[in-house]
């Protein structure tokens, strides 16, 4: 029998209670698709679903009145205003009362399993934060956005954290960290001038003391739809201009400068001089940028 989701943000986390968090903009018909995915789940009874609306002018308020009649109680629907997708997520597991937020995408499919798997993964409580694996939904997704490897790998302390270890359209937090290290920088994520606002929270949760890491058995499926070459482009252009605006960041934080300076140091000498650049140039663009004005949710 399905139990009643917590009540509140409020109320004490239930350990076992999985909050989704998906943040959505203007893709109605991919945000659909998902939700009818995650009714396949409907027969665990320790999950709910908050959908964070940042300012959709397509039909998607449309979409989730239509869906608030299926899903009931286990829906929260939360709308925001061009946050971008750091600020949305903020304001979507802010609204959770489950002990574990599970971060997903609008384009995204779970796995029969996914939940289940989470909690075996993170059942003995030392982790703190948890990445599966992310897989194309079809032959035309694969190559890119999806992390296929099958090794566990752990994170431990201040140490240097690459882009991509941890998908964030598959990654799992314990509230009571998210609050401990003021969930993710607003200033990160689509919609934002950088991306890679996945990686710097799990930078963060690791050089405030949290182990975590990544773990092939929770399995999303990413239904990208990414099929020409002008799209991938564009998609590693955003990467590698987020990728330095991260490891800017981190070499602001004295428990980072020097593993970052290094490891940097090291992958720009094996690497591709033209992705080094990019990075550099999102580097500086974080240095340089001015505040982003505060919006509310």
């Amino acid at each position: 029998m399905t139990q009643a989701p917590p009540t509140s943000a409020g109320a004490p986390a239930d350990a076992g209670w999985i909050s989704v968090v998906i943040a959505t903009r203007d893709r109605a018909d991919s945000l659909a698709a998902s939700l009818e995915s995650w009714m396949a789940l409907g027969d665990d009874p320790s999950w709910d679903l908050i959908v964070v609306d940042d300012g959709s002018r397509d039909d998607t308020p449309g979409v989730l009145d239509r869906w608030a009649d299926r899903l009931g109680a286990r829906l929260t629907r939360v709308r925001t205003t061009g946050l971008g997708l750091g600020g949305a997520r903020n304001a979507g597991w802010t609204k959770a009362a489950g002990g574990l937020i599970l971060f997903t995408d609008d384009d995204c499919h779970p796995a029969p399993d996914l939940l289940g798997a989470i909690r075996t993964c993170l059942a003995d409580g030392t982790w703190s934060f948890l990445g599966g694996r992310l897989l194309p939904h079809s032959p035309e997704d694969a190559g890119i956005a999806v992390v296929t490897r099958t090794n566990r790998v752990e994170i431990a302390g201040p140490t240097f954290v690459a882009a991509g270890l941890l998908p964030g359209a598959n990654l799992t937090v314990a509230r009571k960290a998210l609050v401990a290290v003021g969930g993710f920088d607003a200033e990160f994520g689509a919609g934002t001038p950088f991306a890679a606002e996945d990686v710097e929270l799990v930078a963060r949760l690791a050089a405030s003391g949290r182990r975590g890491g990544y773990d092939p058995r929770p399995v999303v499926f990413h239904h990208h739809q990414r099929r020409t070459e002008a799209s991938r482009a564009s998609l590693d252009l955003a990467y590698d201009r987020g990728r330095g605006a991260y490891y800017a960041k981190c070499l602001l934080d004295p428990r980072l400068r020097w593993r970052y300076l290094r490891a940097w140091a090291a992958r720009a000498w094996r690497g591709s001089w033209r992705r080094t650049g990019r990075e550099v140039a999102g580097a500086m663009a974080y240095w340089t940028r001015r505040p982003r004005p505060e919006r509310s949710a």
